[in-house]
């Protein structure tokens, strides 16, 4: 990529999407290394990795402070030590604090704590005792999501029988742990994720041009280029080290999007993200307004009670079927064709 891109300068390097500390200390920084060495870093090129309590070390932190590390996101999960067992994490309580200890003391990173709610042998006073209990160690973020047993996770492997029969409520707890976090102090800024309101202790690592250029370097991993392209990795380790090691690079599939699929894009990406869409960003992104382009789409969902306005902005308004009422307004007839055809389901 470098060599087909002319070496272009970097703005962020995220390294997640798994456990990138299962790495050494001498492979995180060969890795980082040869990014850096690649691509043209500046001083305000941010850096931000996933990692999980039980492969976070001294070592391994001070290798990523060195690189200039921006943003840590910690994957808890949970911090009562039946359910991590449960859930067959490998970390327990002890150590996720022990690892968000060692983060503060030796980076200066914003850091963020994930929780779930529904894992096994969870209950709802189990999973708001882990929010306070987050909320008391004073993280930068919080991100509290519902479990999603797909099929990679060692839960869905083990076919494991017993699974909470409250899990129509598990929406109802996340909504709950973030009640729980804004009275702790926290502002819930998107649909998963709360900040500490007393502001960061670092550079919050944050893609705000659709636009720009995105390079998914590993398995599986989208590329993006706004109005020219989006292209997917090879899904697999063995297709990727195919392409890899003949000298191509391994995009197993691609498509070329529209102007239209951009703003489209656009649109459901803020929502996603933030809950908010804000006209005079889409005007400052696309030089035009939304509301001349989807005036009947955004009015629709207005009435319908999805959307409302607030100070000028498009905000969610907590309709239980929003996800799907926006996908009725916005996508294109031929990709839920695509779609039904895909899922085999009824296209209506």
């Amino acid at each position: 990529w470098s060599a087909l891109l002319k070496k272009p300068a970097l703005d962020s390097i995220f390294l997640g999407g798994g456990t990138p500390t299962l790495l050494t200390e001498k492979q995180l920084a060969g890795l980082l290394g040869e990014l850096f060495r690649r691509f043209r870093p500046s001083p305000r090129t941010g850096l931000a990795v996933e990692a999980n309590p039980d492969s976070v070390t001294r070592e391994k932190l001070e290798v990523l402070a060195g690189f200039g590390l921006t943003y840590l996101s910690l994957g808890m999960q949970s911090l009562d030590d039946a359910v991590l067992a449960a859930a067959q994490r490998p970390h327990t309580a002890a150590r996720a604090r022990e690892s968000f200890d060692l983060a503060r003391q030796k980076t200066r990173a914003w850091i963020n704590i994930d929780l779930m709610a529904g894992l096994e042998a969870q209950s709802r006073e189990s999973f708001l005792r882990d929010a306070a209990i987050a909320a008391s160690w004073r993280p930068d973020s919080v991100h509290v999501s519902a479990f999603n047993p797909t099929r990679f996770t060692l839960w869905a492997k083990s076919q494991s029988p017993s699974v909470p029969e409250e899990g129509s409520s598990w929406p109802r707890w996340v909504s709950e742990g973030f009640e729980l976090l804004s009275r702790r102090g926290y502002h819930r800024v998107s649909e998963f994720r709360a900040v500490l309101r007393s502001g960061p202790r670092g550079r919050l690592a944050d893609q705000e041009g659709i636009r720009d250029l995105t390079l998914g370097l590993g398995v599986g991993a989208i590329s993006h280029a706004g109005g020219r392209l989006r292209a997917q990795n090879a899904e697999t380790l063995a297709g990727y080290q195919d392409a890899a090691l003949g000298g191509r690079l391994p995009v197993a599939r691609g498509c070329v999007r529209t102007e239209r699929q951009e703003k489209i894009a656009f649109l459901l990406s803020s929502w996603g993200r933030r809950e908010v869409v804000d006209p005079a960003r889409f005007r400052r992104e696309f030089g035009e307004d939304a509301e001349s382009l989807f005036g009947r789409q955004l009015a629709g969902l207005e009435a319908a009670g999805v959307l409302r306005r607030e100070c000028g902005k498009y905000v969610l308004a907590g309709h239980p079927a929003a996800e799907l009422e926006i996908a009725r307004a916005f996508y294109e007839d031929a990709v839920v064709r695509r779609l039904a055809e895909k899922f085999k389901v009824s296209h209506g």
